[in-house]
């Protein structure tokens, strides 16, 4: 019950934003200039404390529950450009995680409005291109922990350095990571392109794929955890 709640408020935000979004575009960040970006294609959504934040293809807007106001954050702001595909609210850094289809990080800090921009996964030469989308982020123990289509990065929001990497496929071999989610105990990864679940202890040495067993097989898209149950779909079921 609790995970079809979840599932149904962040339906009813899309809802929101999708009636907003005329106003959201009518918008001018100053006189000279006026930005012309889709708003009415919300594809992730986060909300922390006051603020909504949403992002479109390549935009994000912020919207303040309290006083109603939609703010933009778009190229003119600092944003790339490129195809957004996951964003994370780090509440503990107070950052705004922003993840891009070609590998791409970016960094909102909201202390002091700057962004920083991580060229690692994208320099990666031993990656290939078409690896690289980041796909979700899950924070843990101060790490970000990245999904990608290659597999599974660690990221600080403190140093804003990566660490490890871990290819969980056969014999260490890429693999998609849609999400993970991560208990006391476990890391789970739920995996597209009929990767199945995975699941490790989260004290083990994660780098060693032998660590990482099968839950049960298929493609899958998303995982949660909540208490002691851990909830994943294939866009039609919920297990």
């Amino acid at each position: 019950m609790i995970y079809l709640r979840y599932f149904m408020y962040r339906y009813f935000i899309y809802f929101i934003f999708l009636l907003n979004g005329g106003q959201i575009m009518s918008q001018e960040l100053n006189p000279l200039w006026e930005t012309h970006f889709s708003f009415d294609n919300v594809n992730n959504i986060e909300s922390r404390d006051e603020y909504i934040y949403a992002s479109s293809n390549n935009s994000i807007f912020l919207y303040n529950n309290q006083t109603s106001e939609l703010t933009q954050l778009t190229t003119k702001e600092g944003l790339s450009g490129e195809f957004i595909s996951s964003i994370y609210f780090s509440e503990n850094y107070n950052k705004l995680v922003i993840g891009f289809d070609n590998g791409l990080i970016q960094i909102k800090d909201i202390n002091t409005n700057n962004i920083f921009s991580i060229y690692d996964i994208i320099d990666k030469a031993t990656i290939s291109p078409d690896e690289k989308r980041i796909n979700n982020f899950n924070e843990f123990a101060d790490n970000i922990y990245i999904s990608t289509d290659y597999g599974i990065s660690v990221f600080n929001l403190d140093t804003l350095e990566f660490g490890d990497t871990f290819f969980i496929g056969i014999n260490g071999s890429n693999l998609k990571i849609a999400e993970v989610s991560i208990t006391e105990e476990y890391i789970y990864a739920a995996c597209k392109d009929f990767g199945g679940i995975k699941k490790a202890l989260v004290n083990s040495s994660l780098i060693d794929f032998n660590n990482w067993s099968e839950v049960t097989s298929g493609s899958y898209s998303s995982i949660l955890s909540l208490g002691n149950s851990t909830y994943f779909t294939d866009n039609n079921t919920i297990y």
